[in-house]
Protein backbone atom coordinates (compact mmCIF):
# COMPACT_ATOMS: atom_id res chain seq x y z
CA UNK A 1 0.00 0.00 0.00
CA UNK A 2 1.29 3.75 -0.60
CA UNK A 3 -0.01 6.83 1.02
CA UNK A 4 0.00 10.27 -0.33
CA UNK A 5 -1.87 13.25 0.64
CA UNK A 6 -4.94 11.05 1.92
CA UNK A 7 -5.23 8.76 -0.73
CA UNK A 8 -4.28 4.56 -0.47
CA UNK A 9 -3.43 2.38 -3.00
CA UNK A 10 -2.18 -1.27 -3.28
CA UNK A 11 0.97 -0.97 -5.00
CA UNK A 12 0.81 -3.24 -8.66
CA UNK A 13 3.52 -6.35 -7.98
CA UNK A 14 3.86 -6.25 -3.95
CA UNK A 15 3.14 -8.61 -1.10
CA UNK A 16 -0.85 -7.52 0.28
CA UNK A 17 -0.15 -5.80 3.23
CA UNK A 18 3.18 -4.35 1.93
CA UNK A 19 3.28 -0.33 3.26
CA UNK A 20 4.60 2.19 1.37
CA UNK A 21 5.16 6.28 2.41
CA UNK A 22 6.43 9.17 1.18
CA UNK A 23 9.29 10.53 3.00
CA UNK A 24 11.07 14.16 3.13
CA UNK A 25 13.56 15.23 0.73
CA UNK A 26 17.19 14.69 2.27
CA UNK A 27 20.74 15.48 0.44
CA UNK A 28 23.33 12.61 0.13
CA UNK A 29 23.65 13.34 3.65
CA UNK A 30 20.89 12.52 4.75
CA UNK A 31 19.75 16.19 5.62
CA UNK A 32 15.73 17.51 5.35
CA UNK A 33 15.59 19.79 2.39
CA UNK A 34 13.56 22.73 2.72
CA UNK A 35 11.92 25.58 0.32
CA UNK A 36 13.66 27.97 -0.49
CA UNK A 37 11.04 30.87 -0.05
CA UNK A 38 8.22 29.59 2.47
CA UNK A 39 10.83 26.94 4.72
CA UNK A 40 8.78 24.07 4.61
CA UNK A 41 10.08 20.48 4.26
CA UNK A 42 10.24 19.11 0.41
CA UNK A 43 8.89 15.59 -0.21
CA UNK A 44 10.95 12.97 -2.16
CA UNK A 45 8.83 11.73 -5.15
CA UNK A 46 9.95 8.10 -4.34
CA UNK A 47 7.96 6.32 -1.78
CA UNK A 48 9.53 4.11 0.85
CA UNK A 49 9.05 0.62 1.59
CA UNK A 50 7.69 0.27 5.65
CA UNK A 51 7.54 -3.34 5.78
CA UNK A 52 4.51 -5.13 6.24
CA UNK A 53 1.11 -4.34 8.09
CA UNK A 54 0.66 -8.24 8.78
CA UNK A 55 1.61 -9.77 11.82
CA UNK A 56 4.75 -12.42 12.01
CA UNK A 57 3.80 -13.58 15.12
CA UNK A 58 0.47 -13.86 17.25
CA UNK A 59 -0.32 -16.08 20.14
CA UNK A 60 -1.09 -15.80 23.86
CA UNK A 61 -0.06 -17.28 27.45
CA UNK A 62 -3.08 -18.60 29.86
CA UNK A 63 -2.03 -18.99 33.48
CA UNK A 64 -4.84 -20.42 36.53
CA UNK A 65 -4.37 -21.34 39.57
CA UNK A 66 -6.61 -22.86 41.80
CA UNK A 67 -6.68 -22.62 45.78
CA UNK A 68 -9.52 -24.04 47.74
CA UNK A 69 -11.92 -23.43 45.36
CA UNK A 70 -10.46 -19.67 44.40
CA UNK A 71 -9.30 -19.25 40.85
CA UNK A 72 -7.70 -16.90 39.48
CA UNK A 73 -7.04 -16.81 35.34
CA UNK A 74 -5.03 -14.57 33.42
CA UNK A 75 -4.53 -14.60 29.70
CA UNK A 76 -1.59 -12.35 28.08
CA UNK A 77 -1.54 -12.21 24.37
CA UNK A 78 0.56 -10.48 21.53
CA UNK A 79 1.60 -9.91 18.05
CA UNK A 80 4.60 -8.69 16.62
CA UNK A 81 6.29 -7.82 13.61
CA UNK A 82 3.97 -5.72 11.75
CA UNK A 83 4.26 -2.00 10.93
CA UNK A 84 1.22 0.70 10.98
CA UNK A 85 1.04 4.31 9.72
CA UNK A 86 -0.55 5.93 12.63
CA UNK A 87 -2.37 9.15 10.76
CA UNK A 88 -4.37 10.19 13.66
CA UNK A 89 -1.00 11.58 14.76
CA UNK A 90 -0.74 13.52 11.57
CA UNK A 91 -3.88 15.04 12.58
CA UNK A 92 -2.92 16.14 16.06
CA UNK A 93 0.59 17.64 14.55
CA UNK A 94 -1.84 19.51 11.82
CA UNK A 95 -3.93 21.06 14.57
CA UNK A 96 -1.34 21.49 17.28
CA UNK A 97 -2.39 19.07 19.35
CA UNK A 98 1.12 17.21 19.03
CA UNK A 99 3.77 17.65 21.63
CA UNK A 100 6.08 18.20 18.38
CA UNK A 101 4.21 21.76 17.73
CA UNK A 102 5.53 23.14 20.80
CA UNK A 103 8.75 23.99 19.12
CA UNK A 104 8.24 27.51 18.16
CA UNK A 105 5.37 28.69 19.62
CA UNK A 106 7.66 30.97 21.85
CA UNK A 107 9.31 32.49 19.13
CA UNK A 108 6.34 32.72 17.10
CA UNK A 109 7.98 30.67 13.80
CA UNK A 110 9.75 27.71 12.70
CA UNK A 111 13.30 27.43 11.23
CA UNK A 112 13.83 23.36 9.82
CA UNK A 113 16.83 21.82 10.75
CA UNK A 114 18.67 21.05 7.43
CA UNK A 115 19.61 22.50 3.61
CA UNK A 116 17.94 24.68 1.14
CA UNK A 117 18.09 23.36 -2.57
CA UNK A 118 21.30 24.76 -2.88
CA UNK A 119 22.64 22.61 -0.02
CA UNK A 120 23.46 25.86 1.95
CA UNK A 121 21.72 25.60 5.82
CA UNK A 122 18.11 26.68 5.69
CA UNK A 123 17.74 29.86 7.66
CA UNK A 124 14.22 30.40 6.34
CA UNK A 125 11.71 31.26 9.08
CA UNK A 126 8.05 29.59 8.30
CA UNK A 127 4.65 30.04 10.09
CA UNK A 128 4.13 27.78 12.94
CA UNK A 129 0.83 26.45 11.39
CA UNK A 130 1.63 26.24 7.84
CA UNK A 131 4.83 24.57 9.00
CA UNK A 132 3.23 21.99 10.81
CA UNK A 133 0.03 22.05 8.44
CA UNK A 134 2.73 20.97 5.44
CA UNK A 135 3.40 16.82 6.16
CA UNK A 136 -0.30 16.41 5.83
CA UNK A 137 -0.48 19.06 2.44
CA UNK A 138 2.43 16.60 1.01
CA UNK A 139 1.39 13.76 2.22
CA UNK A 140 4.76 12.90 4.04
CA UNK A 141 4.47 10.24 6.18
CA UNK A 142 7.75 9.14 7.15
CA UNK A 143 7.43 10.18 10.94
CA UNK A 144 4.82 8.72 11.98
CA UNK A 145 5.27 4.43 11.00
CA UNK A 146 5.37 2.45 14.29
CA UNK A 147 5.70 -0.86 14.97
CA UNK A 148 2.53 -2.26 15.90
CA UNK A 149 3.21 -4.82 18.03
CA UNK A 150 2.08 -5.19 21.32
CA UNK A 151 1.55 -7.22 24.60
CA UNK A 152 -1.40 -6.75 26.40
CA UNK A 153 -2.66 -8.15 29.80
CA UNK A 154 -5.89 -9.38 27.77
CA UNK A 155 -8.16 -10.97 30.70
CA UNK A 156 -8.89 -11.70 34.27
CA UNK A 157 -10.78 -13.81 35.23
CA UNK A 158 -11.27 -14.92 39.30
CA UNK A 159 -14.19 -16.72 40.19
CA UNK A 160 -15.33 -18.53 43.76
CA UNK A 161 -16.91 -21.99 43.38
CA UNK A 162 -19.90 -22.41 46.28
CA UNK A 163 -20.88 -25.51 45.14
CA UNK A 164 -19.33 -27.13 48.81
CA UNK A 165 -21.88 -24.70 50.97
CA UNK A 166 -24.94 -26.16 49.45
CA UNK A 167 -26.75 -28.88 51.07
CA UNK A 168 -26.79 -31.99 49.56
CA UNK A 169 -30.30 -32.61 49.24
CA UNK A 170 -30.48 -28.68 47.36
CA UNK A 171 -31.75 -28.52 43.66
CA UNK A 172 -28.58 -27.26 42.46
CA UNK A 173 -25.81 -29.46 42.49
CA UNK A 174 -22.70 -26.88 41.70
CA UNK A 175 -23.04 -22.61 41.67
CA UNK A 176 -19.78 -20.39 40.22
CA UNK A 177 -19.37 -16.89 40.60
CA UNK A 178 -16.30 -15.35 38.14
CA UNK A 179 -15.26 -11.50 37.68
CA UNK A 180 -14.09 -11.28 34.46
CA UNK A 181 -12.11 -7.90 32.45
CA UNK A 182 -11.03 -7.45 29.07
CA UNK A 183 -8.86 -5.26 27.82
CA UNK A 184 -6.92 -4.81 31.21
CA UNK A 185 -3.73 -3.40 30.22
CA UNK A 186 -0.85 -2.12 27.59
CA UNK A 187 1.93 -3.72 28.87
CA UNK A 188 4.09 -3.25 25.67
CA UNK A 189 3.65 -0.89 22.90
CA UNK A 190 5.59 1.26 20.65
CA UNK A 191 3.06 3.12 18.95
CA UNK A 192 2.76 7.27 19.91
CA UNK A 193 -0.45 8.51 21.44
CA UNK A 194 -2.42 5.37 21.24
CA UNK A 195 -3.78 1.71 21.52
CA UNK A 196 -1.80 -0.06 19.19
CA UNK A 197 -4.96 -1.51 18.53
CA UNK A 198 -6.73 1.58 17.65
CA UNK A 199 -7.17 1.94 13.60
CA UNK A 200 -9.70 3.40 12.19
CA UNK A 201 -9.80 3.67 8.57
CA UNK A 202 -12.76 3.49 5.33
CA UNK A 203 -12.14 -0.44 4.30
CA UNK A 204 -10.41 -3.53 4.79
CA UNK A 205 -7.98 -3.14 1.74
CA UNK A 206 -6.44 -0.12 3.71
CA UNK A 207 -4.73 -2.75 6.37
CA UNK A 208 -2.19 -0.64 8.32
CA UNK A 209 -3.75 2.62 8.23
CA UNK A 210 -4.96 4.41 10.98
CA UNK A 211 -6.32 8.07 9.90
CA UNK A 212 -9.32 9.20 11.16
CA UNK A 213 -9.05 10.06 15.42
CA UNK A 214 -11.06 7.21 17.00
CA UNK A 215 -11.91 5.92 20.78
CA UNK A 216 -9.27 3.21 21.83
CA UNK A 217 -10.68 -0.09 22.74
CA UNK A 218 -12.40 -0.02 26.20
CA UNK A 219 -11.72 -1.78 29.05
CA UNK A 220 -15.20 -4.24 30.76
CA UNK A 221 -16.01 -5.67 33.51
CA UNK A 222 -18.43 -8.42 34.12
CA UNK A 223 -19.88 -11.39 35.75
CA UNK A 224 -20.61 -14.61 35.01
CA UNK A 225 -22.83 -16.90 36.87
CA UNK A 226 -22.93 -20.73 36.31
CA UNK A 227 -25.28 -22.80 37.84
CA UNK A 228 -26.05 -26.51 37.13
CA UNK A 229 -29.40 -28.45 38.37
Amino acid sequence: MEVGGNSLRQVVGKPIGQLFVFGYLRDDQGRKVFDANSGRPLRDPNPIDVGTALPRYFGGITNTFNYKGLRLSALIDFKLGHQMIAGANMNYLRHGLHKRTLVGRAEGYVIGDGVNPDGEINTVRSDIQPFYEANNVLGIYEDFVFNAGFWKLRQITLGYDFSRFLPENLFIKSLRLDVVSNNVLVLKKWTENMDPEQVSNASDNQLGLDFWPSLPPTRSLGFNLNVKF
